[in-house]
């Protein structure tokens, strides 16, 4: 894979000297993810303070979110895992990518 240095740069949290919407474009064409689902991914994985025995609503209101419901969905969503998975470190490795849920 060859890296990108605007999606390094991105990463690392730096503005790039391009408008947002070019940055957008080229992070979704190297990643095949938006900047802001990376960083709804970061934010899930981040809950993984749940193992360390954190009760869920101080880690949702630590790390932004609305209520432990949200926190809930996210990790299933972007983590693969429940908080109570992460808690009683049960339901395997972190996943890698974004679950697909149903629609209908």
């Amino acid at each position: 894979m060859v890296r990108d240095p605007l999606v390094a740069q991105v990463l690392r949290g730096h503005g790039p000297a391009v408008s947002g919407h070019t940055a957008e474009r080229s992070f979704r064409a190297t990643t095949g993810l938006t900047q802001g689902r990376v960083r709804q991914i970061e934010r899930a994985r981040a809950a993984e303070t749940l193992a360390a025995g954190a009760r869920a609503a101080d880690v949702a209101a630590g790390l932004g979110y609305f209520d432990e419901p949200h926190l809930a969905r996210a990790l299933c969503c972007y983590a693969g895992r429940t908080a109570r998975q992460l808690r009683d470190g049960t339901g395997g490795a972190i996943a890698l990518g974004v679950a697909h849920r149903s629609t209908s």
